[in-house]
C-alpha cells in the first residue's frame, strides 16, 4: 500500500462526485481545483475515450475540442482527495 501511495493520490481509487449546474460548473470545478486538498478535477466527458476531460482542460491535442457532457442542464465533476478516502485528513476535507 506504501508503493501505491507514493504514486497515485490517497482518493483516486474512489474519487468524490459533485453534481453542478451548467451555468455554475466551470466555476466549481475551479474552487475544487485551487484547494489543497484535492489532486485533481475532472468533467465527465461521453466523447472522450477515458469518458473524463481534465480540468483544467488541455489547450491542444486530442481533448482540446472536448466538452462536459451535459444532462438535464448538469454536468458531473470526480475530485479525487489527495488522502485516502476513509482517513481522518479525507473527512475533514
Amino acid at each position: 500500500m506504501a508503493i501505491i501511495d507514493r504514486h497515485f493520490p490517497g482518493g483516486s481509487g474512489d474519487p468524490t462526485y459533485v453534481l453542478a449546474s451548467e451555468e455554475h460548473g466551470e466555476a466549481i470545478a475551479e474552487k475544487l481545483d485551487g484547494d489543497d486538498d484535492v489532486a485533481s478535477v475532472a468533467f465527465n466527458a461521453k466523447d472522450t475515450p477515458s469518458g473524463t476531460l481534465p480540468y483544467p482542460a488541455p489547450p491542444a491535442g486530442p481533448l482540446a475540442n472536448a466538452e462536459p457532457t451535459v444532462d438535464n442542464g448538469q454536468v458531473l465533476i470526480q475530485a479525487t482527495l489527495a488522502y485516502n478516502t476513509d482517513s481522518g485528513e479525507a473527512q475533514d476535507a
